[in-house]
């Protein structure tokens, strides 16, 4: 039981670092990413949410699209992509964040 109370204290500790504007640009990031996702899989028919062989064929279309054609897709092509995708997306906005928060730093030590 320690072990797991060592890792729940140290991501408590690295939450605790992280900045509260990045932490809301973060949550904003997410709600808009899956609601786009939500909206572009339904079509504005929430129904197609419960019909369990949409999923497939969603995420089958858009394999063979960035397969024969070389599109690439937002949220992937499969449901494990969706939330590579999504880790990649708030992984850019972070390091964004942190470069400018880096460059303001040097900026302001006049170096």
């Amino acid at each position: 039981m320690t072990d797991r109370s060592n890792v729940v204290g140290g991501a408590k500790g690295i939450l605790a670092r992280v900045p509260q504007l990045l932490v809301r640009v973060l949550i904003i990031a997410t709600v808009i990413y899956f609601v786009g996702f939500i909206w572009t899989f339904t079509g504005g028919t929430f129904t197609r949410l419960f019909i369990p062989y949409q999923w497939h064929l969603f995420f089958s279309e858009r394999l063979v699209a960035e397969t024969l054609e070389g599109h690439w897709f937002l949220y992937g092509t499969s449901f494990v992509g969706l939330f590579i995708n999504w880790l990649v997306l708030i992984a850019l906005i972070s390091g964004a964040y942190y470069a400018y928060a880096f460059v303001v730093q040097k900026n302001a030590q006049g170096g």
